[in-house]
């Protein structure tokens, strides 16, 4: 096996460790250890952690709390604001047309 493999197989089981155990320790003993690397990506990578430690700590301490409700609400109205300026194309937009009146017809 390639010793690159190797280390990204290290690499991902620490990572996942300092998620499984919720350990801001754990995740001070992954950034010391790959912030340095000498694969240039883990190094990056280590290093933006480092960057939103304290998000990324507070994800490790407040499991419970998530913006994926506010993330959906975005993005549905992003699509919304797609379709109101037709970057969908006239074919797309006449079929949702037609699904919403079908759907009213029921």
């Amino acid at each position: 096996m390639f010793p690159v493999l190797q280390v990204l197989v290290q690499f991902l089981k620490d990572f996942y460790n300092v998620f499984d155990t919720r350990s801001i320790e754990a995740l001070d003993v992954f950034i010391s250890k790959y912030i340095n690397s000498e694969i240039y990506s883990l190094a990056q990578f280590a290093n933006g952690i480092l960057d939103d430690y304290n998000a990324v700590k507070n994800s490790l301490l407040y499991p419970d709390i998530s913006n994926g409700p506010i993330e959906g609400i975005n993005s549905r109205i992003k699509m919304k604001h797609r379709r109101s300026v037709g970057r969908e194309g006239l074919e797309l937009q006449a079929s949702g047309i037609r699904l919403n009146i079908n759907y009213f017809l029921k």
